[in-house]
This record gives C-alpha cells, sequence and structure tokens, in this order.
C-alpha cells in the first residue's frame, strides 16, 4: 500500500472481500464507508461550512411544515450536527476553520420587521466569529410576497473555488440542494487536477452536501458531484437559537400597573380601532406560553397592552425603556394571528424611571 500524503488521506478501491485487505501501517486507519476504504491520517482535517441561508430555510420549511418565518437557526449548532454526522462515515478527526452566511435580505420599504430581524441576526453572527454575506431581495411586480435572491448563488460558487484553490480548506460542507451550485464543484476539482499536473502530488478536498432528510427518497439527494449528508428533523430543530423565556401576561401587566400607578387597556388592536401609529415609552415587550407577543406601552393616563407577532416582540426588547413609535405593518392574519408592526426609537434620550416615569411625554394617536 502507496505511504500517505503529508496532509491528506487515500481512498483505496475495495478488495472483492474483508479478507483481502492488506494490513495498513501503524499510523494509518482505513475505514470501510459504502463502497470506499477511507485511508485516514490522525491530523486534524480543516472544513469550511458554506450556508445557502434561503435555500436550507425554505427546503427546512417545506418539509416538516416549520411556522418559522426568518432564519433562526444557529450556524454553529448546524455545522457541528453536520460534522457528527460526517465523522459517523469517516474516521478522521475534522474541525470548521469557517463558517460563511448567505442570504438574501429584504428591503426596508418591503419588509422593514424582516429586514431588522437580519440585521439582529448578523449583529449576533459576527459577535459568533461568522461570516455573513447579504444582497438585497428582488421583488416581482413589487409584490412582498413575490421575492427572490440575485447574485448569492453565485457569490456562494466563487467563494467555494476559491477556497479550494487558495488551500484554505480539507474539506466542504455546503448546505444547499441549489442544482446551479454544481458548476462550483466542477471549478474546484478542476483546480485539483491542474494542481497535480503541476507539482506530482496529490491534495484531496472532500465535499459534502448536508441537507434536510425527507419521507419522499426522490428528495434525498446531494448537489452532484459531492457527498450527502442527511440531517433528520431532530437535527434541524437542536439548532434552533434558545427562545426567551415565556411570561404570563397577566401577571406581568399587574406588576406594571403596580409600579406605574396606571391601569391597563388591554388587548388593544390596530385594526379595530385604527390609528395609524403610537407614541410612548416602551416599558414591556414579552411572550407568553402560546407565543403571543405582548408589548406594554407608558403613557400619563395608561398603560397600552399590544398583542403582536411574537416576532416583533422580540425585536421590540432592543428598545424596552425607549421612547418608540409603534406603526402597524400588516394586521391581516397569520400563521400566530397576530399583527405584525414597527418599532422605531424616537430621537430621544432614553427614560431613567424609578417608580413611575418622570417627564414621560403624552401619548399621541395619530388619526
Amino acid at each position: 500500500m502507496p505511504n500517505c500524503s503529508h496532509n491528506q488521506r487515500l481512498l483505496v478501491a475495495v478488495a472483492a472481500s474483508q479478507n483481502d485487505l492488506v494490513s495498513p501501517p501503524a499510523d494509518v486507519q482505513l475505514t470501510r464507508v459504502n463502497e470506499l476504504v477511507v485511508k485516514s491520517n490522525v491530523r486534524e482535517r480543516r472544513a469550511i461550512a458554506f450556508i445557502d441561508g434561503q435555500n436550507f430555510l425554505r427546503t427546512t420549511s417545506n418539509l416538516y411544515s416549520l411556522p418559522d418565518r426568518w432564519w433562526n437557526y444557529d450556524p454553529r449548532k448546524l455545522v457541528d450536527v453536520a460534522l457528527e454526522r460526517i465523522h459517523r462515515r469517516i474516521d478522521t478527526p475534522m474541525k470548521y476553520s469557517e463558517i460563511r452566511v448567505y442570504t438574501g435580505v429584504p428591503r426596508a420599504d418591503k419588509d422593514p420587521i424582516g429586514r431588522q430581524h437580519w440585521q439582529r441576526l448578523f449583529q449576533r453572527f459576527q459577535a459568533d466569529g461568522i461570516n455573513s454575506i447579504s444582497y438585497d431581495l428582488h421583488y416581482r411586480h413589487g409584490s412582498v410576497y413575490a421575492s427572490h435572491e440575485k447574485r448569492v448563488d453565485v457569490r456562494i460558487a466563487l467563494d467555494l473555488a476559491d477556497a479550494v484553490r487558495e488551500d484554505r480548506t480539507d474539506s466542504v460542507v455546503l448546505f444547499s440542494q441549489d442544482s446551479d451550485l454544481d458548476v462550483a464543484i466542477v471549478r474546484a476539482k478542476e483546480y485539483l487536477t491542474k494542481e497535480k499536473e503541476r507539482t506530482g502530488q496529490e491534495r484531496l478536498v472532500d465535499f459534502f452536501c448536508a441537507y434536510p432528510q425527507s419521507i419522499y427518497p426522490e428528495q434525498n439527494h446531494p448537489i452532484r458531484g459531492m457527498i450527502g449528508i442527511e440531517l433528520s428533523k431532530q437535527d434541524i430543530q437542536s439548532a434552533l437559537y434558545p427562545r426567551s423565556p415565556t411570561i404570563d401576561a397577566d401577571t406581568e401587566i399587574l406588576r406594571l400597573e403596580d409600579r406605574f400607578k396606571r391601569p391597563a387597556t388591554r388587548g388593544y388592536n390596530f385594526a379595530k380601532e385604527g390609528p395609524e401609529c403610537l407614541k410612548g415609552t416602551l416599558v414591556g415587550a414579552f411572550q407568553t406560553p402560546d407565543r403571543t407577543g405582548v408589548l406594554v406601552l407608558y403613557t400619563p393616563t395608561e398603560l397600552i397592552e399590544l398583542l403582536v407577532h411574537p416576532y416583533c416582540s422580540e425585536l421590540a426588547k432592543d428598545h424596552e425603556m425607549r421612547r418608540v413609535t409603534i406603526r402597524p405593518v400588516n394586521t391581516s392574519p397569520n400563521v400566530f394571528g397576530r399583527p405584525f408592526i414597527h418599532v422605531q426609537r424616537d430621537q430621544w434620550k432614553p427614560q431613567k424611571p424609578s417608580g413611575a416615569l418622570r417627564g414621560t411625554h403624552h401619548v399621541q394617536r395619530h388619526m
């Protein structure tokens, strides 16, 4: 058996039976994977993860009927799950050196709530050391429901091929089933072939395609030229970001009424009462156990409880104890039965209440 290359493993054809396998050197491991025998060094291999955000989210939502409208997965947990699946197939130490998330982002004039959600996620990604690449979505006929991505696939293909050409990775893990990306795999393998012809040394790079597992076999297919890694529904749900703890609304409203010495108007509804916006100080933003979003707005005469979409309450937490303007975005029924609202921080200094709020401006209800 030939010696291992300095930094790669070799794939050896399987003998007619397991008994025909020769004994490997002491520092080499042999593992049978389907119809291949994997010869691996003990050196830990580098992996770069490329996540096609919209493609992976759309495929997951369609297969598992998940209600999440936007991305809510921790990319690090997703990659860890995929690497665990890969390790079950090949007994080779592997660790990701880089995670890259690509996605289209709603335009602010079309979907301000969605754009705010992604901007908040990008800040979290940056804090976690994850690279995020985004482009504005394009809209057909001006409709927010007919959006599509542009330039994202091209950017993934270019970055993937460059990572292989520049020898920055030993394994590529791509979270997507977009068949258009097979050209990137072809180009990356061409780089490796030309490098072998030029240097005389073979540099082997693995190409893995991670995708949600379907009950329909015809949907369980990787991108051409890649090794498929199927992720179960439990695998994907385990990668969700932990949600904020839920709070009993009645208890919290009573606490705020006692603190600010104001009665609360419960269940304020933009669709019924009709003002274009509300202004006041946001003193509460939380979710109830049934995933109803609740915002509590302070005014000099009352507290106003607004029942909103749960994502809106998560986004609004960044504006607690601030003067804000709240506008309805869409009051029609949705999967949670609550309207979308947009919370905009006003350009005033933050309030620092002690007991009741001091110096709070009167709430304005604009018709």
